[in-house]
Protein backbone atom coordinates (compact mmCIF):
# COMPACT_ATOMS: atom_id res chain seq x y z
CA UNK A 1 0.00 0.00 0.00
CA UNK A 2 1.46 3.73 -1.31
CA UNK A 3 1.10 6.85 0.69
CA UNK A 4 1.49 9.76 -1.14
CA UNK A 5 2.49 12.83 0.62
CA UNK A 6 -0.56 14.29 1.19
CA UNK A 7 -2.34 11.30 2.71
CA UNK A 8 0.69 11.20 5.01
CA UNK A 9 0.72 14.89 6.08
CA UNK A 10 -2.85 14.25 6.65
CA UNK A 11 -1.96 11.31 8.93
CA UNK A 12 0.62 13.87 11.27
CA UNK A 13 -1.80 16.26 11.38
CA UNK A 14 -4.73 14.32 12.85
CA UNK A 15 -1.59 12.77 15.47
CA UNK A 16 -0.54 16.07 16.62
CA UNK A 17 -3.72 16.91 17.24
CA UNK A 18 -5.07 13.91 19.01
CA UNK A 19 -1.24 14.45 21.11
CA UNK A 20 -2.56 17.77 21.82
CA UNK A 21 -6.14 17.06 23.02
CA UNK A 22 -4.20 14.97 25.60
CA UNK A 23 -3.85 17.32 28.91
CA UNK A 24 0.23 18.08 29.27
CA UNK A 25 1.16 16.81 25.88
CA UNK A 26 0.56 20.38 24.08
CA UNK A 27 3.82 21.47 22.17
CA UNK A 28 4.41 25.06 21.09
CA UNK A 29 2.76 26.14 17.92
CA UNK A 30 3.96 25.80 14.56
CA UNK A 31 1.98 27.56 12.65
CA UNK A 32 2.21 31.36 11.43
CA UNK A 33 -0.67 32.10 13.07
CA UNK A 34 -1.21 36.01 14.27
CA UNK A 35 2.75 36.45 12.52
CA UNK A 36 1.74 35.30 9.31
CA UNK A 37 2.41 37.18 6.07
CA UNK A 38 -0.92 37.12 4.56
CA UNK A 39 -4.16 35.67 6.50
CA UNK A 40 -4.83 32.36 4.42
CA UNK A 41 -1.16 31.47 5.58
CA UNK A 42 -2.46 31.48 9.43
CA UNK A 43 -2.89 27.83 10.15
CA UNK A 44 0.51 27.08 7.72
CA UNK A 45 3.08 25.84 9.27
CA UNK A 46 6.30 27.79 9.04
CA UNK A 47 9.50 26.76 7.33
CA UNK A 48 8.26 24.45 5.25
CA UNK A 49 7.10 23.93 1.82
CA UNK A 50 7.66 23.48 -1.80
CA UNK A 51 9.99 25.51 -4.05
CA UNK A 52 8.56 28.46 -5.49
CA UNK A 53 9.91 27.34 -8.97
CA UNK A 54 7.64 24.68 -9.47
CA UNK A 55 4.68 26.51 -9.34
CA UNK A 56 6.17 28.65 -12.76
CA UNK A 57 5.32 28.41 -16.23
CA UNK A 58 1.60 27.42 -16.66
CA UNK A 59 0.44 27.94 -13.22
CA UNK A 60 2.08 31.19 -12.88
CA UNK A 61 0.65 32.82 -15.97
CA UNK A 62 -2.55 31.30 -15.08
CA UNK A 63 -2.87 32.68 -11.21
CA UNK A 64 -1.81 35.92 -12.74
CA UNK A 65 -4.06 35.85 -15.05
CA UNK A 66 -7.02 34.91 -12.93
CA UNK A 67 -5.80 36.42 -9.80
CA UNK A 68 -8.81 38.97 -8.98
CA UNK A 69 -11.15 35.81 -9.10
CA UNK A 70 -9.36 34.25 -6.50
CA UNK A 71 -7.47 35.30 -3.23
CA UNK A 72 -5.25 32.22 -3.14
CA UNK A 73 -3.90 32.97 -6.70
CA UNK A 74 -3.53 36.64 -5.86
CA UNK A 75 -1.08 35.65 -2.87
CA UNK A 76 0.65 32.65 -5.07
CA UNK A 77 1.42 35.34 -7.78
CA UNK A 78 2.36 38.12 -5.22
CA UNK A 79 4.82 35.26 -3.33
CA UNK A 80 6.42 34.16 -6.96
CA UNK A 81 6.71 38.17 -7.45
CA UNK A 82 8.00 38.50 -4.36
CA UNK A 83 5.69 40.67 -2.62
CA UNK A 84 5.51 38.18 0.49
CA UNK A 85 8.25 37.64 2.39
CA UNK A 86 8.19 34.04 1.47
CA UNK A 87 10.67 31.78 -0.56
CA UNK A 88 8.48 28.96 -0.32
CA UNK A 89 5.08 27.66 -0.50
CA UNK A 90 3.42 26.36 2.27
CA UNK A 91 2.33 22.89 1.83
CA UNK A 92 -1.38 23.41 2.96
CA UNK A 93 -1.52 26.85 1.40
CA UNK A 94 -0.04 24.11 -2.15
CA UNK A 95 -2.99 21.78 -1.40
CA UNK A 96 -5.52 24.53 -1.44
CA UNK A 97 -4.18 26.13 -4.49
CA UNK A 98 -4.61 23.16 -6.20
CA UNK A 99 -8.17 22.83 -5.21
CA UNK A 100 -8.16 26.86 -6.85
CA UNK A 101 -6.51 25.53 -9.93
CA UNK A 102 -9.14 22.96 -10.77
CA UNK A 103 -11.85 24.81 -9.56
CA UNK A 104 -11.16 27.76 -11.98
CA UNK A 105 -10.13 26.15 -14.91
CA UNK A 106 -6.32 25.42 -14.80
CA UNK A 107 -5.18 22.79 -18.13
CA UNK A 108 -5.49 18.95 -16.48
CA UNK A 109 -2.01 18.13 -18.14
CA UNK A 110 -0.78 21.47 -15.70
CA UNK A 111 -2.15 20.43 -12.83
CA UNK A 112 -0.85 16.59 -14.39
CA UNK A 113 2.08 18.00 -13.73
CA UNK A 114 1.86 19.84 -10.61
CA UNK A 115 0.70 16.21 -8.66
CA UNK A 116 3.63 14.93 -9.98
CA UNK A 117 6.18 17.35 -8.74
CA UNK A 118 4.56 16.98 -5.55
CA UNK A 119 5.27 13.28 -5.16
CA UNK A 120 9.01 13.10 -5.19
CA UNK A 121 10.91 15.23 -2.17
CA UNK A 122 13.09 17.14 -4.76
CA UNK A 123 11.12 19.88 -4.76
CA UNK A 124 10.32 20.41 -0.89
CA UNK A 125 11.67 23.65 0.40
CA UNK A 126 14.07 22.43 3.26
CA UNK A 127 15.13 24.86 5.32
CA UNK A 128 19.12 24.96 7.29
CA UNK A 129 19.52 22.16 9.50
CA UNK A 130 17.16 19.69 7.68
Amino acid sequence: MKITKKQLRQIIREAVALRESIPGTEQPDETFGSNAPHPLLRNNYSGNGWITSMFEGAPYEFAKANAAQSEHLQLLVDILDGKVDLNYVPFIFADELMMEFSKLGLDPKATQELDQDMIGEDNEYNPPGW
